[in-house]
């Protein structure tokens, strides 16, 4: 991986600047219809001061007109750019994987993982990746999940946004869940599963896996307790540490009937393009670490040994 960071500056130049070049008259579409719509507002306000009412309703209609411009050719920028430049990029990193911007990991996988066990009363997702590397075979995107809380005001309440990583691995038919230490969320009672709206998780209970350092940041529950050791064992937990300090992120683990699951906290969407600025190489950067941060969930795992 090290040889792909070197050759980012001829792989930007060669491969993806003739392709943002040509993406560069889409952008400006999109910035044209936005200085139009500013314009009309500013207009019908000042038609409405002077009592041109007459006059407002056609900058209103103006303004109608550029929304509805805008977000389409802001749509059709951002799927061209995906298409183009992002996976572009995926191919560098991983070559053979299959991008589909508007996919996403199935609920159904969500759900299995018990990562997050609370019901969501909304789930949404975008940027479905299916590869395999280094003889590991892997599926991800971005998943934003949230359920509606009652009282006197109904709000919307966060459950998980980030990356979503899902890879086969031996079979094994136990379950192991790693979460943040600080974080377990698990129902106490059965009048918790009623009122707290859980979703069912297996039989499990808490495994002591005689590291203190690790026991800092992760706590380990499994309906197993000999197979949650096997397979997070010494060599194990220390990738765990040092993948959580690297990337510096909530990070939640779970070994599931032969798959692993793995849920990366990002607040901000991984490689939706800007609009305003396709040039930028800085958010090209981005996207690029963006999918390395993907293959380096194999790579600090070490999952080619689990396979």
């Amino acid at each position: 991986m090290e040889k792909q960071f070197e050759n980012f500056e001829t792989f930007y130049v060669t491969k993806l600047q003739p392709r943002l070049d040509k993406l560069e008259p889409k952008s400006n579409d999109v910035s044209k219809w936005t200085v139009a719509g500013f314009a009309s507002l500013f207009l019908c306000i000042a038609c409405f001061v002077i009592d041109e009412p007459v006059a407002a309703i056609i900058f209103i209609i103006l303004i109608i007109i550029s929304i509805y411009n805008y977000t389409r050719k802001s749509e059709d920028y951002v799927y061209n750019y995906k298409e183009t430049i992002i996976k572009e990029i995926i191919e560098y990193l991983n070559p053979g994987a299959i991008y589909k911007p508007l996919g996403m990991i199935s609920p159904i996988d969500y759900e299995k993982s018990g990562l997050f066990p609370r019901k969501y009363d909304s789930y949404q997702g975008e940027d479905w990746i299916n590869g395999t590397y280094k003889n590991v075979t892997y599926y991800c995107s971005e998943l934003e999940t949230f359920r509606i809380e009652s009282g006197r005001s109904r709000y919307e309440k966060g459950i998980f946004r980030g990356l979503f990583f899902v890879a086969p691995i031996r079979n094994t038919y136990s379950a192991t869940y790693v979460w943040p230490a600080n974080d377990v969320r698990l129902p106490v009672s059965i009048a918790d599963y009623h009122f707290e709206r859980f979703l069912p998780l297996p039989e499990i209970s808490p495994v002591d896996m005689g590291n203190s350092e690790f026991e800092n940041y992760f706590a380990v529950y499994s309906n197993d307790g000999e197979t949650a050791r096997s397979l997070i064992n010494d060599s194990m937990m220390h990738r765990m540490i040092g993948f959580r300090q690297q990337i510096q992120r909530d990070v939640r683990f779970s070994f599931v009937e032969g798959i692993c699951f793995v849920a990366i906290a990002v607040n901000n969407d991984l490689l939706e393009p800007s609009v305003s600025d396709p040039l930028n190489k800085e958010n090209v950067k981005e996207y690029f670490f963006s999918v390395l941060l993907i293959l380096s969930i194999i790579n600090q795992l070490d999952l080619k040994s689990l396979v």
